[in-house]
């Protein structure tokens, strides 16, 4: 399993369940760290790099909520932008309130992160799933993502189509 995991969360209830999930996959306290804000997930995520102890996975979220403490990234993709560029091994999931798998999709093509599950109900079962997902090489999208009716390919019959399905 990860043996060292960074969580960028700015809510303390979210970032101890999140730590919970990890003690239940046996990742040990003194082998993850928590932050509120991006510019201090980046300077931790540099840190790791120097003493030649890097960051296995970051667990973000997509906002942040303004306090006023100035932030140079103040944006879950834009730290996982400048974390990919830093570390490009680095796994990334992304825990989120955001429920749209549009979104997700997007940015698994164009960020690369490995896994997306949303803030919700059973979102601790879904975020140890992922964790054990990402942990063998593979991508992790939540089955609790909502899709758009084109995405899921829905089919729209006309009246015709119906008439002649009965007929069938």
């Amino acid at each position: 399993m990860f043996k060292k995991v960074l969580i960028a969360e700015d809510h303390e209830m979210t970032n101890f369940s999140v730590q919970r999930t990890l003690t239940g996959l046996g990742i040990a306290n003194d082998t993850r760290n928590y932050v509120y804000y991006c510019d201090h997930a980046l300077m931790r995520i540099q840190k790791g790099l120097q003493e030649n102890a890097p960051y296995e996975l970051l667990i973000t979220d997509l906002s942040f909520i303004d306090d006023g403490t100035q932030q140079k990234i103040s944006k879950g993709s834009e730290l996982i932008k400048v974390a990919k560029q830093l570390q490009p091994d680095l796994k990334i999931l992304v825990f989120s309130m955001e429920h749209r798998a549009e979104i997700a999709n997007s940015l698994i093509k164009e960020l690369n992160i490995d896994a997306f599950v949303p803030k919700g109900r059973k979102d601790a079962q879904d975020l140890k799933l992922a964790i054990e997902t990402i942990y063998q090489d593979k991508k992790y999208l939540s089955s609790h993502l909502k899709r758009s009716g084109e995405e899921r390919k829905d089919y729209h019959f006309t009246d015709f189509d119906k008439i002649i399905l009965q007929l069938l």
